[in-house]
């Protein structure tokens, strides 16, 4: 299999303004791919800039790596294995929940939401949501909370 290569954004990404200022140039990295410990350095290395649009104040990345090498088929993270996480997710949902910023019938989105952690705390204070998973496995676990998600 060719490994797709990382691609320079030549406009924002919010916006499309073409001139953003570069902030700072980290340098290249791998790009996070679960690799085995002994295949460490086989991984595919991503140039880590940062760039920021004046027009609509967005700070981003400057290059984007494709999904086929940032997440494979199986990503075995999950943020609902960890007391850690898990109180800092919940830590979150009770934020917001202080703040009142829900009403009734608003829903939540979560973007890349992993094993759905975040949104349980949602679920049990019934409010309704959305998740977007990236993986296959993961969006398994996200349909046995809310069966509406496909």
């Amino acid at each position: 299999m060719k490994i797709p290569k990382t691609k320079k954004i030549n406009k924002c990404r919010l916006c499309s303004n073409k001139k953003l200022d570069r902030i700072h140039n980290f340098g290249n990295h791998y790009v996070s791919n679960f690799v085995t410990k002994l295949n460490i350095k086989k991984g595919v290395k991503a140039p880590l800039n940062l760039v920021y649009c004046n027009h609509c104040k967005l700070l981003q990345l400057e290059h984007s790596a494709p999904q086929e090498i940032m997440y494979k088929k199986f990503y075995w993270y999950r943020s609902g294995v960890t007391n850690t996480m898990k109180i800092a997710l919940k830590d979150i949902f009770l934020k917001v929940k202080k703040m009142s910023v829900l009403k009734k019938n608003d829903t939540i989105l979560d973007i890349g939401a992993n094993d759905g952690t975040l949104l349980k705390y949602f679920k049990d204070d019934g409010v309704e949501f959305l998740s977007m998973g990236v993986v296959v496995n993961l969006c398994q676990i996200l349909v046995g909370i809310n069966p509406s998600i496909s």
